[in-house]
């Protein structure tokens, strides 16, 4: 890439005519044309790497579905790139035109939208399976210039441990079929197959439920997950669409594995509340005006909050199945990409500075 090929594009993505992002990026223009480092953390300048990429492209962005993950998606490259989003719902018109989104209202699936759209696009397919929409587009994105199908971890079924791109699936699990299924018709027309773990970020329940008091610990509650940040995953797809056509299959999630206790443990520690009751378990008045009595206490009066004992904590881990570590260093190495996330403490601290709620 020349400086004047890299300056053209930065004139067409209009960065020129905002000051502060002119020099934002001509910064990674000489990263990207001298090839040397500038002064900062590898993290910096991996991000001015990236959003240069993401400006200088040239192709349409077609979203088939545009649900939060691909709205996400839209928000890197919105106003530098023609975006186009599917919806079978006309009221949703004007959320997406705000996002800088062309509605494509669709109430049934066909090839004589899609395909003229997805010619030479970018093109993220979201929506979930429903046995019948994935055959039928597929086929109208054979010309499309990348394809990135979003599946789930939810395909490994009854698989315990740790999972990386070569773990085989479970195509005996009846709710992973559908999805497998979806896999395969959007693998033969040249997609690379994304399997993401639990998906948290702005605007979900998880904050919201534990501070009115609704959310109960389960016996799923023990149980050994991954989760991803919807930033972090918005920029994963991003490069992986500024790749083109690769048919490979990675799985995706944030590099600290754990339960929902250990998350829910660490937000009530934050939040100074107390640790939820068990699912089934009820509070009787008197243990309601205790509760608020020892909330009224000093510091130094209050007893501890309560926390499951290891008796508890052996006797509901044994029955939980499923527990699932995912290995997504493959994916990150290949793209070179540096997570904002790395876990959901860097997740929630965000969630927590910008007064939003979130959940995995």
């Amino acid at each position: 890439m020349t400086l004047r090929s890299t300056w053209t594009a930065l004139i067409r993505a209009g960065a020129i005519t905002c000051p502060f992002l002119s020099l934002y990026l001509l910064a990674a223009v000489y990263v990207r044309c001298f090839g040397c480092r500038l002064p900062g953390d590898t993290m910096w300048h991996e991000r001015l790497e990236f959003s240069l990429s993401c400006a200088m492209s040239d192709s349409p962005l077609l979203l088939l579905g545009a649900g939060p993950v691909a709205l996400n998606v839209a928000s890197l490259v919105a106003g530098h790139r023609k975006v186009y989003g599917t919806t079978r719902q006309p009221q949703r018109i004007f959320q997406l035109a705000q996002a800088k989104i062309e509605p494509v209202v669709m109430p049934l699936p066909s090839t004589e939208i899609i395909a003229p759209l997805a010619s030479g696009a970018d093109v993220l397919v979201s929506f979930p399976p429903d046995g019948a929409t994935d055959a039928v587009l597929a086929p109208s994105c054979n010309l499309a210039r990348s394809l990135v199908y979003i599946s789930s971890t939810r395909v490994y079924g009854s698989y315990q441990g740790q999972i990386d791109n070569t773990t085989p699936v479970d195509w005996q699990e009846p709710s992973a079929q559908q999805r497998l299924n979806a896999e395969t018709v959007w693998r033969a027309a040249g997609a690379t197959i994304l399997r993401v773990a639990g998906i948290y970020g702005p605007h979900s329940g998880l904050l919201k439920r534990l501070q009115d008091g609704t959310y109960k610990i389960t016996d799923d509650s023990y149980r050994i997950i991954s989760r991803i940040h919807i930033a972090d995953l918005a920029e994963i797809i991003l490069a992986l669409l500024e790749r083109g056509q690769t048919s490979r299959t990675y799985v995706c999630a944030d590099l600290h594995p754990s339960s929902q206790l250990e998350v829910v443990e660490w937000l009530c520690q934050h939040l100074a509340l107390p640790l939820p009751a068990e699912q089934g378990e009820e509070s009787s008045e008197e243990e309601v005006a205790a509760e608020q009595q020892q909330q009224q206490q000093p510091e130094q009066g209050k007893q501890q909050h309560r926390k499951p004992t290891t008796e508890q904590r052996a006797t509901v881990s044994h029955k939980v199945r499923n527990d699932r570590l995912v290995d997504s260093g493959g994916l990150l190495s290949d793209l070179g990409i540096t997570l904002r996330y790395p876990t959901y403490k860097e997740g929630y601290i965000d969630c927590l500075q910008s007064g939003n709620s979130c959940q995995s």
